[in-house]
C-alpha cells in the first residue's frame, strides 16, 4: 500500500504568498474594470490550471464580462 504524502512537505520555499496573490488579482481586476467600463469584455482561461486564479479574477472584476476556456495541446 502507497503511503499519503503531503505535497506541502515538498515545497522548499514560497516565493508569492496566498495575500500577495489575492491583493494582486485585486489591482488588474481593478484595471480592467477601469480600462473596459462600458465595454463588455472576453475573458478566455487556458486550461488546464487555470480555474483557481480565474474564479478569483472573475469575482473581482465589476464590469459585465463574457468567460470561456479553451485547451492548447503542444505537439
Amino acid at each position: 500500500m502507497m503511503k499519503k504524502t503531503n505535497m506541502l512537505d515538498d515545497i522548499e520555499r514560497v516565493l508569492v504568498s496566498e495575500e500577495q496573490l489575492k491583493q494582486r488579482i485585486g489591482e488588474v481586476a481593478a484595471e480592467i474594470s477601469r480600462d473596459y467600463a462600458g465595454k463588455c469584455p472576453i475573458l478566455v482561461g487556458v486550461l488546464n490550471g487555470v480555474a483557481p486564479f480565474y474564479a478569483a479574477m472573475t469575482q473581482a472584476i465589476t464590469i459585465p464580462m463574457v468567460v470561456d476556456f479553451m485547451t492548447v495541446k503542444s505537439y
